[in-house]
């Protein structure tokens, strides 16, 4: 564990949509053991995610979206993510609102304090403040109304023969056979 942590310079190297910024500082940790850091991280700006859940289908709503992040990790085109975006000056629960109807069409009635996340601390400052999102789906637009629940990409729904019935929604060993027949 870290005892204290001091940061000695920060110089910005590019000041883009991301800030990144060259940072090094000095540990100390409980064993008394004293470290240097020197890295490069990205000053993202603070987010919010709305986690909307219908509880009467036992599903969650999640929007699929271009990342280019992920075209250049692995080529994915389309990735499936929370309705989520940066707080843009707003408080989190009302970013939280407003990315959830932007993104879905639903509205928020009630939001719940779920956590606050850190996706990626070895290199970015972002930090994501979550929040459970009651809704149900017959409240929604239909005209963006998606099957229930998403499976992510080349995965069978949780609903489908070919899932386990356990309620996870992993292929079992019997229906990966299946499908190579």
């Amino acid at each position: 564990m870290t005892k204290s942590a001091i940061i000695e310079s920060e110089r910005v190297l590019w000041n883009g949509r991301f800030p990144l910024s060259r940072v090094a500082a000095n540990l100390v940790e409980d064993d008394g053991t004293r470290r240097s850091l020197d890295f490069e991280v990205y000053r993202h700006g603070p987010a919010a995610a709305a986690l909307p859940y219908d509880a009467e289908r036992g599903c969650v709503l999640l929007v699929r979206q271009f990342r280019l992040g992920a075209l250049l990790a692995n080529g994915a085109r389309d990735v499936l993510e929370a309705p989520a975006g940066m707080l843009d000056g707003d408080a989190p629960d009302a970013c939280a609102r407003r990315e959830l109807l932007e993104e879905t069409g639903v509205k928020a009635e009630a939001l719940e304090v779920a956590f606050d996340f850190l996706p990626s601390p070895g290199g970015s400052s972002e930090i994501i403040h979550c929040f459970f999102v009651p809704y149900r789906a017959r409240t929604r637009p239909a005209r963006r109304r998606p099957a229930c629940p998403q499976a992510p990409p080349g995965r069978p729904s949780p609903r489908s023969p070919e899932a386990r019935r356990d309620g996870t929604g992993a292929p079992t060993a019997r229906s990966r056979a299946r499908r190579r027949r």
